[in-house]
């Protein structure tokens, strides 16, 4: 199966499933299912794309795959996450609506994220854990929407958690406003002022501008894939606002976006403890003027580390 899954990345389909057979129907659908099953592990560059598809053949023989096609595929980069992402799993595991697959991609973390999100394996029906050299975010979330079969791509970072009733209420969000592009408030996992400060202005920004100068918040962005994959993911040239940049692409080609403030997303806030008020408006304020007037950041304007290792 590796041999024929190089050979299609090479030259195409394989010539035994394309030549005359007694029964054409037969093997022309099963040439459609090759095709279909290896197309869905292309990577956007093409020097990954022998690699995903070694990672997908290997899933698909070792794990069960789900038939019909979930509403949602909720995609998680991490790096160095193994103290937060089994809170954002354990909350996942506790929805009452269960149309979705999540895939875990990481950058290849030195703590035990690995372990800890393996343990969800048997307890969350349709989980992978992907593991990817970059740890460029905007890569991970990339690479990871190539393993997807949801209608809807969901990007949560590795630090926030949900209500138990999140998927139930953003499906019907979703459908009752026909909308192809979506996100929510962000509230406060501890009591910090700073963290209640910092996230009350991203929200207020994000409503007061959604019709105006659109933007989302990095820890939860909704979109239909079918729009993601005509914007070509995430630009990965971007260092810091990819998540601002792809929401005003999809405003430019007329898709329909929405700021609500439930279903509630508890976001971390340990980088506005960590780094102070002050700085957090600095950095934000300096990041919101740059794109607003040269565009998107594709250069240092200032220190921003990515991580849980930068938090210990």
């Amino acid at each position: 199966m590796l041999e024929t899954c190089r050979n299609y990345l090479k030259g195409g389909v394989p010539e035994w499933l394309n030549g005359p057979v007694s029964n054409p129907d037969w093997r022309g659908g099963l040439a459609e299912r090759f095709k279909a099953t290896v197309s869905k592990t292309v990577l956007l560059k093409r020097k990954h794309r022998f690699e995903s598809c070694t990672l997908r053949v290997h899933r698909d023989e070792s794990r069960p795959h789900r038939m019909d096609q979930p509403f949602f595929s909720i995609i998680i980069p991490t790096l160095n996450e193994e103290k937060d992402l089994p809170l954002l799993l354990t909350s996942i595991e506790k929805q009452t609506d269960k149309d979705f697959e999540i895939i875990v991609v990481d950058g290849q973390s030195t703590d035990n994220t690995k372990e800890r999100a393996e343990r969800f394996i048997n307890r969350i029906p349709n989980f992978r854990f992907i593991v990817h050299k970059c740890k460029n975010v905007s890569v991970g979330r990339n690479y990871g929407s190539t393993f997807t079969q949801g209608k809807f791509l969901i990007f949560f970072d590795a630090d926030v958690e949900i209500e138990k009733n999140f998927i139930k209420k953003i499906k019907e969000k979703i459908i009752g406003y026909n909308l192809d592009i979506t996100t929510v408030w962000n509230r406060p996992k501890t009591s910090g002022l700073t963290g209640k400060i910092a996230l009350t202005l991203v929200n207020l920004g994000m409503s007061i501008f959604q019709k105006i100068k659109p933007g989302a918040n990095g820890p939860c962005i909704i979109i239909k894939k079918e729009l993601f994959e005509g914007l070509r993911g995430f630009d990965e040239k971007i260092i810091f606002g990819e998540d601002f940049d792809l929401i005003q692409r999809a405003w430019r080609k007329k898709a329909r976006f929405k700021v609500f403030p439930k279903p509630i997303l508890y976001v971390s806030t340990r980088r506005f403890e960590k780094e102070g008020l002050l700085m957090t408006i600095y950095k934000s304020g300096r990041a919101l003027l740059y794109q607003l007037f040269f565009g998107p950041i594709k250069k240092p304007i200032f220190d921003y580390q990515m991580g849980g290792q930068y938090y210990k």
